[in-house]
């Protein structure tokens, strides 16, 4: 994982991960993709998962004035400033941002 720093990213590396982050109508929603014994979770589940995200998220949509996406296009020390702000503004902005950096994609 590459998280932004001013003048360069530090890279990052995690084995353990099992999780994919995925972004549905302004929100973060972290799914377990793997098992405990490391195999992918199946098709269908998967398919189920994503399922319910998009009917929670279209029945509860985010804040789009609060949507992380659209920052990481910003310039990498400008994106490195508000991702630190962010990360400082408490817990469950921080828990989001080290979802998204420590997820399989």
């Amino acid at each position: 994982t590459r998280v932004p720093q001013v003048g360069r990213d530090q890279l990052e590396t995690n084995f353990k991960r099992r999780h994919i982050v995925v972004l549905c109508n302004h929100q973060v929603f972290r799914v377990e993709a793997m098992t405990p014994d490391g195999r992918a979770i199946s098709p269908d589940k998967l398919e189920a998962i994503l399922e319910q995200i998009k009917a929670k998220a279209e029945s509860q949509p985010g804040d789009p004035d609060s949507d992380v996406g659209v920052l990481t296009a910003q310039e990498r020390d400008s994106w490195a400033k508000l991702r630190a702000a962010i990360a400082e503004s408490g817990e469950p902005n921080r828990a989001t941002l080290e979802a998204i950096d420590d997820c399989l994609f």
